[in-house]
């Protein structure tokens, strides 16, 4: 189990619950360090929770995606914290 989910109980466990997404998802930290991804994260962009664990977000930029729709994730989730994107 990631570290961040430490201290997490059942039946709370976010990992089973991202497991459960068709689309790819990550979570990063306010630094944009990647915590975790769901395995459509890793079939989607290639990237295993191993290779991404810890790095930084921007070693996402380009991985599938054109460069405009990088921006217009990147702007989202500055604006809202979140964002929705489809890979190239």
């Amino acid at each position: 189990m990631p570290a961040w989910l430490d201290g997490v109980e059942p039946p709370l466990h976010v990992e089973q619950v991202l497991a459960c997404f068709a689309e790819g998802i990550f979570v990063a930290d306010a630094r944009r360090r990647i915590l975790a991804v769901n395995p459509a994260f890793s079939i989607i962009t290639g990237f295993t929770l191993a290779d991404v664990t810890g790095a930084t977000m921007s070693r996402l930029n380009g991985a599938r995606m054109d460069a405009a729709a990088c921006r217009v994730m990147w702007r989202a989730l500055r604006s809202t914290g979140h964002a929705t994107s489809t890979p190239c």
